[in-house]
């Protein structure tokens, strides 16, 4: 693939008509090689972060070539900069650090549900889900940082209620990750608000906002980065269904499809216990309202896109599912992170396979260990 190109030969894409790297003077040149040209449509999109990671302040005059929406890339800042400080700022081990970033989110993002859970004193093994969900399939093999996200995110709502003041830097973390994350912060917020712990409320919001304008500010002053945009992402709710159904549906969009219809009516029966609505409430909410105004650039190509889009609703469904008390509303809301398991599993049938053999017999361990305490004595968050 472009991506083990990219890992093997340190081989970024530049839009055609910018420098190669032979013109750099010595000192200066890259240590990755620089192809010519690229159509974007041959290009897979971890290859933009790639380039991110090899210079995620922008300092080179040509950096705007290495990507197909220069402003709208760049956003996404959070995992390339984490890579590159770890490396050291050495540009070819920062490509390294960042897969392995994104690998290591991903694995942990099942652990941070399942801590979630267990503090609650649910069981932690319906996180086993996430480990198949079709966002996080995809982003592992694409080596993408809406996983990453997601368990910033994840982590941050487990802990809100703990007063710690690693909220607010998890927030904006995530955000700096993918600029959608802001709704989780708004959700923070605004359950703050609710309880009238109104300084809160302003802390959870204003840091991740003011990070990611703050960074929205210093791309202005980069040569190609000044121009805003949002890929044309966002328009007319459901614009985009009747050319999805006028397309030849396989197996893997009907599953997607499902799991789309299934997270909007989740969403929709949450709306009566708005009363008790929690953080995990509010931002389950936030996502599925926004996924509402996504056009068919999400949609219509095929279910790659959307299930990465809408990774956090599988997400927060698991925890959701296990707080809620009304029976057909519970399984509603596991039917969500089910259907984009099953999404998951259709993808990838052969790594479904291997991870239900770690899964069983991880199972097995846990029912042979000694018995633990009751985790029922557990503050819920």
């Amino acid at each position: 693939s472009s991506w083990l190109r990219v890992l093997a030969n340190h081989e970024v894409p530049r839009v055609s008509g910018a420098r190669s790297s032979s013109s750099y003077p010595a000192e200066q040149a890259p240590s990755f090689t620089l192809r010519a040209s690229f159509d974007p449509r041959d290009v897979e999109e971890s290859q933009f972060f790639a380039a991110l990671a090899t210079d995620p302040l922008l300092l080179r005059a040509d950096a705007w070539s290495y990507f197909d929406h220069p402003s709208y890339r760049a956003t996404r800042i959070g995992l390339p900069l984490l890579a590159w400080i770890i490396a050291g700022g050495q540009e070819a081990r920062a490509i390294w650090v960042y897969q392995l970033l994104c690998w290591l989110l991903s694995a942990l993002l099942v652990w941070v549900v399942a801590s979630w859970l267990e503090h609650e004193g649910h069981s932690p093994w319906w996180a086993a889900s996430l480990a198949l969900s079709a966002g996080v399939v995809s982003s592992s093999f694409s080596s993408l940082p809406d996983a990453g996200a997601c368990t910033l995110m994840a982590l941050a709502l487990a802990i809100e209620r703990r007063a710690s003041g690693m909220t607010s830097p998890l927030l904006a973390l995530s955000a700096l990750v993918k600029e959608t994350q802001l709704i989780s912060s708004a959700a923070v917020a605004a359950s703050d608000a609710r309880d009238r712990r109104y300084w809160r409320a302003a802390l959870h919001l204003a840091v991740p906002v003011v990070l990611v304008a703050a960074w929205r500010v210093y791309l202005s002053t980069r040569p190609g980065f000044g121009e805003l945009s949002t890929n044309d992402n966002f328009g007319v709710p459901f614009a985009w269904v009747a050319e999805k159904l006028d397309a030849p549906l396989d197996l893997l969009e009907v599953v997607g499809l499902i799991g789309l219809a299934l997270s909007f009516l989740a969403a929709v029966s949450l709306v009566p216990s708005f009363p008790k609505w929690t953080a995990a409430t509010f931002a389950y909410v936030g996502f599925a309202a926004v996924a509402l105004f996504l056009t068919r650039m999400v949609y219509v190509p095929n279910w790659y896109n959307y299930c990465r889009t809408l990774l956090p609703l599988p997400v927060l469904a698991v925890v959701l599912a296990e707080r809620e008390r009304v029976f057909w509303r519970r399984w509603l809301l596991r039917s969500v992170s089910l259907a984009w398991a099953a999404l998951g599993v259709v993808i990838a049938y052969w790594w479904a396979a291997g991870l239900a053999a770690v899964l069983l017999l991880a199972w097995l361990v846990y029912r042979r260990a000694p018995s633990r305490p009751s985790l029922s004595g557990r503050a819920a968050v």
